[in-house]
Formats: C-alpha cells, sequence, structure tokens
C-alpha cells in the first residue's frame, strides 16, 4: 500500500522500474529487435503510461485514480521485490529525515535534512554542515538552544538550556 500520494513517490516508482528493465536490457546483452529488447520496450511504455497518468490524477487532485496508479506501478515493481532499491524496503523523506552520514568526531552527526521525495541514499546534496560535540552531547542530554531568528542570524552562538530551565517564550516550553 502507498503511504504518500505525490508526484515524488511517483517519480520514486516511476525511476525503480525503468532501471530495473534497463539492468535487464543489459544483462540480457540483446541485439537489436531481440525478445528482451521488446520486454523492455513494452514494460517501459506500461510504466511511463502509468506514471503519465498518476502525475495527470495528482495535478487534478483525483486522489482515487491517483492512488491506482501507484499501486499499479508497485504492482508492475513487485518483481524485483528483493532489490535493495525497492522503494517499499527504501524510505522516502518527507522532508524531515535527517542526514545518517555519521560525523567526523564521535557521536555527531550532519545537521542537515533529506529533501522530500529522496532516499536516506540519494542524500540531500553539497556538503555536510556537522554537529560540534558539545552540541550533540547536550542534545543526547535533552538540552536545546533558541530557535529565535535574531539571535540565530546574529551569528552569536545560541544558548543551550535544560528543560527545567525553560521559560515561556522557549521554542519547546509546550512540550514540558
Amino acid at each position: 500500500m502507498i503511504d504518500a500520494i505525490d508526484q515524488a513517490t511517483a517519480r520514486t516508482w516511476f525511476y525503480f522500474i525503468r532501471d530495473r528493465l534497463e539492468d535487464d536490457l543489459q544483462a540480457a546483452s540483446p541485439v537489436q529487435e531481440s525478445d528482451a529488447v521488446h520486454v523492455y520496450r513494452k514494460g517501459r511504455r506500461e510504466a511511463q503510461q502509468l506514471f503519465h497518468q498518476a502525475l495527470e490524477a495528482i495535478r487534478c487532485g483525483d486522489i482515487a485514480v491517483a492512488d491506482m496508479r501507484l499501486e499499479a506501478l508497485e504492482e508492475l515493481a513487485s518483481r524485483w521485490k528483493t532489490h535493495g532499491e525497492h522503494p517499499a524496503a527504501v524510505p522516502i523523506s518527507d522532508g524531515t529525515m535527517p542526514c545518517f552520514v555519521p560525523g567526523p568526531a564521535p557521536g555527531t552527526y550532519c545537521t542537515k535534512t533529506i529533501p522530500a521525495g529522496c532516499s536516506a541514499d540519494d542524500g540531500h546534496g553539497g556538503e555536510h554542515f556537522w554537529q560540534s560535540v558539545e552540541a550533540a552531547t547536550l542534545h543526547r542530554g535533552g538540552a536545546h538552544y533558541s530557535r529565535d531568528l535574531p539571535v540565530l542570524l546574529s551569528e552569536v552562538p545560541a544558548e543551550w538550556h535544560w528543560p527545567k530551565d525553560c521559560t515561556p517564550d522557549c521554542w519547546r516550553w509546550r512540550d514540558r
């Protein structure tokens, strides 16, 4: 069952199917107009049709049709469900998935997030932005810092504090 009905999900399924069809075609080492070429063209045409129908349904707001087309793409991809890059096996980011690349110091990590519609393997693009060892230690302990925009933009290091020291103007006050 498809969790998200959006263009990024449809694109992920289509690209997965297209890439597996190309892998199968390459593995068959076909000559022009062989059965392998016909299988590839038929599979690609079917996947492309479902993909475009899903996109059109999403654009028109017809979620029922979009869901049917996405499920058809998922069914088309089912023959490769043991493949490591199968979209059902690889979580797709909604824009909040953290980068899982460990930092240079033990216990640190990249603070960037994976863009919506991408998997962790796709990454976020660009350089990593590593969290400091001190920040990682404080964060694991439950401390947090001010997210007041003028303070963050001032380039002055943010002051960390513990939940017990929160004030009503802290962004985490409601979590107490």
